[in-house]
Formats: structure tokens, C-alpha cells, sequence
């Protein structure tokens, strides 16, 4: 937005496949997950050494398997970065 300012988003979707895995001692069919994860991310560069972070995050997992639940999550948060170069 300007040239101190950096907007970020982000976005991870991920499938994956398991075959023959175990639940409570005892083998299953399989499974299929979807995770997606969505962010953003806002920095404020002060100078060259230092910037201020803000970020949210977003995760979604859907399963087809009986004994994994779905879940949703929000994350957010932020931080301040100090670079010493010698």
C-alpha cells in the first residue's frame, strides 16, 4: 500500500491419502483428507533492521474418515523483528 507497508496473503491446500492405517489397535480402510490453510501478513517496515509483523491464519481440515474429526482453527498474532548485521 506503500512503501513502507507489505501485504502478504497466503493460501496451502493440501490432499493426501492413507491407506490401511490403524485407529484404537485395529486396522482401517482408507482415508482421504483436505487441509487449506489461509492467511494474510502486514509489515511495516520501520528501517532496514527493523518492521513490525501482524498476521491471521485460517485452517480447515475435512475428513471422510469416521474416527478424525474436522476441525476449523484462527490463528492471529503479531511480532516485532530486530536484524543486527555485523
Amino acid at each position: 500500500p506503500c512503501e513502507h507497508a507489505i501485504i502478504q496473503p497466503f493460501y496451502q491446500f493440501r490432499y493426501t491419502h492413507f491407506t490401511d492405517y490403524e485407529v484404537f489397535g485395529f486396522l482401517s480402510e482408507e482415508r482421504d483428507d483436505c487441509f487449506q490453510t489461509f492467511g494474510l501478513s502486514i509489515y511495516w517496515i520501520i528501517c532496514p533492521n527493523f518492521n513490525i509483523r501482524a498476521f491471521v491464519g485460517y485452517q480447515v481440515l475435512d475428513s471422510d474418515a469416521q474416527y478424525v474429526p474436522d476441525y476449523e482453527q484462527l490463528d492471529a498474532g503479531g511480532g516485532i523483528n530486530l536484524t543486527l548485521r555485523f
